[in-house]
């Protein structure tokens, strides 16, 4: 089934529906992410509050992107980012 997607400015196109990483434990969210990926989820939304996103990037990188499944290109990943951080140089 195709998702629906919306086209950004640089003309690529992100899925409308995706993941949502609020309230998944970490430690637990890679079971989240796998499952996802695997299903055809290519949108997930996250944030430095939920705590998660280092399972986020583990799961993404090692098991999707290095084994060739996956390039990091095809897979969207929204968050937010509160005022207090944005004082970190590498934002």
């Amino acid at each position: 089934m195709a998702v629906p997607s919306i086209r950004l400015a640089t003309g690529a196109k992100m899925p409308i529906i995706g993941l949502g990483m609020w309230l998944s434990k970490p430690g637990e969210a890679a079971n989240s992410v796998r499952y996802a990926l695997n299903n055809g989820y290519r949108l997930i939304d996250t944030a430095a509050c939920y705590f998660n996103e280092q399972d986020l990037g583990q799961v993404l990188d090692e098991e999707y992107i290095k084994q060739g499944k996956l390039k990091r290109e095809d897979v969207f990943i929204t968050t937010k980012v509160r005022r207090f951080f944005t004082f970190f140089p590498h934002l």
